[in-house]
């Protein structure tokens, strides 16, 4: 009788196509809910829908100091012939008192005596902000799938909603011994939070597993040794230009990638992998919106890598290509987009329209 002595898993010797990897990231479901603070909560994505309580403002409130009046009561006022009211004085900001409708500007009338002279007619809603204006009750402040934005964090705070529940992958990463290791794992950090990911020590539990040392893959970085020896190592090198440094495999159910600490490897990472793999775990809904304009000359891809592609935006409006697939960091400071060219692409004609997306890096939330 004979024995299959092969491993479990083969030694990977090819380069590993990013769909494989973005299938392998996908895998794991969507991590736990987190209840947070809104302004904790803000590039968070949301679990369930957001929805104001009460209406924003509550009440009635002046936009600016002066009197509180009855609008109909100054029907016909002028400066010949004022209406006399009762002066109610307002501060910006303050609750309208029951039978009040508009605001007169305290500059703009005299009290005497516990009276007002009004010379002009006001309308209902002048000098003020209604009730309700803002938000109404019950809207939806932000959906659930989408990053909780600071402007939606505020509103929640002001409706006085304490908690928000939001999903935050959580990230281990593992940086090496230089200081150019550590200042670039800065930058992956800045980027990852800056997408709603939670950084915690390297040995933590997580959702995903990275690992960033060296200016190249070494043979016994620590993170590929756990996978070879688990047999779980699907890759050592990336079919896309800038990551065929990168390995990829995972240890139980948390996907792990190693890469070296080099700028465009962490760019090219970072927007080609790791927005996906992020969007996944959070349970993000909504895919990010593109701009389409027309290239004013050509791109050129390489054949069977896929290539990212840096954009900028010409004064005529038109997508300026900056740098595919090695990309210097004076194109990173100009870039304004960028588009995935994949393997089978043999780049883009001038004068196409092309579809791509905003692009930072450290990233802003999307």
């Amino acid at each position: 009788m004979t024995t299959d002595a092969r491993p479990a898993v083969a030694p990977p010797t090819a380069l590993v196509a990013i769909a494989a990897i973005r299938a392998r990231l996908a895998r794991p479901s969507p991590c736990a809910v987190e209840h947070l603070a809104p302004a904790e909560a803000v590039g968070a994505v949301l679990a369930e829908d957001l929805c104001c309580p009460a209406p924003l403002p509550a009440r009635d409130e002046a936009l600016v100091d002066g009197w509180a009046v009855a609008a109909a009561e100054t029907v016909g006022a002028s400066p010949y012939a004022p209406a006399w009211l009762a002066a109610r004085p307002i501060a910006a900001g303050a609750a309208l008192p029951a039978g009040c409708d508009a605001v007169v500007r305290a500059e703009t009338a005299t009290a005497t005596a516990g009276l007002l002279a009004v010379d002009t007619a006001l309308a209902p809603g002048d000098g003020l902000r209604r009730a309700g204006s803002d938000v109404a009750a019950g809207a939806t402040i932000a959906a659930a799938g989408r990053r909780l934005s600071p402007l939606a964090a505020h509103l929640a705070a002001a409706a006085g909603i304490a908690t928000v529940a939001v999903r935050r992958p959580t990230v281990a990463l593992a940086v090496g011994p230089t200081a150019e290791d550590r200042r670039l794992a800065g930058l992956l950090a800045a980027d990852l939070r800056a997408r709603g990911a939670r950084i915690v020590d390297a040995d933590a539990a997580a959702d995903l597993r990275l690992r960033l040392a060296g200016p190249a893959l070494a043979a016994d970085d620590p993170l590929v040794a756990a996978m070879r020896a688990a047999g779980t190592l699907d890759g050592l090198g990336l079919a896309a230009t800038a990551a065929e440094d990168v390995a990829c495999g995972h240890l139980g159910d948390t996907p792990c990638l190693a890469l070296p600490a080099r700028l465009d490897t962490l760019v090219v990472v970072a927007r080609l992998l790791l927005d996906g793999a992020l969007d996944h775990l959070a349970g993000a809904a909504h895919p990010p919106a593109t701009t389409a304009r027309p290239l004013v000359r050509k791109l050129v891809s390489r054949v069977g890598v896929t290539d990212l592609a840096l954009l900028a935006v010409a004064a005529d409006g038109t997508w300026v290509p900056l740098a595919t697939g090695d990309l210097p960091a004076a194109a990173l400071l100009a870039a304004a987009a960028f588009v995935e060219l994949p393997p089978e692409s043999e780049g883009v004609a001038d004068g196409t329209p092309l579809a791509a997306l905003p692009f930072a890096f450290p990233g802003a939330a999307p």
